[in-house]
């Protein structure tokens, strides 16, 4: 049961990432690094490998990410929390 439970937070996790609406609209680097890191769960030593870049380049990508879809999801989610 447990495993089932964490495969299912896994799945929820990565259907967040997935290229739809706000994540597409990100720009192309943020986009790949994100994806990766978030659907392949790959950390970001393995993605900076991947994609040639430094670990430091793939934080700061993932961090600007994060920053704008929670600024375009921020109200869409205070809406759906208040419904």
């Amino acid at each position: 049961a447990e495993a089932a439970a964490a495969n299912a937070r896994r799945d929820a996790a990565a259907l967040d990432w997935t290229p739809a609406g706000p994540v597409e609209e990100l720009p192309g680097e943020e986009r790949g690094v994100g994806s990766i890191y978030n659907l392949e769960e790959r950390s970001c030593e393995e993605v900076a490998a991947m994609l040639a870049m430094p670990v430091n380049t793939v934080k700061t990508h993932l961090h600007r990410a994060r920053a704008k879809l929670a600024a375009e999801l921020g109200p869409t989610m205070a809406k759906e929390a208040a419904a």
